[in-house]
């Protein structure tokens, strides 16, 4: 997504509502993945801190 403010809007943190984040790396981590929005970035207003649902929270 090329639009940040679309992207921001997509990932809502005040709702809390899960996304899908398409890497195009070619490391590890490449592929789809559902993210939940944690916050807000405390320094960075274009970042969201956001969890892997894939990961086990613990």
């Amino acid at each position: 997504m090329l639009d940040k403010n679309q992207a921001m809007r997509e990932m809502d943190v005040m709702l809390k509502r899960p996304f899908i984040y398409v890497c195009r790396s070619v490391m590890k981590a490449a592929g789809m993945r559902i993210m939940l929005p944690a916050a807000l970035h405390p320094t960075n207003r274009s970042e969201v801190i956001a969890w892997d649902l894939s990961q086990e929270p613990r």
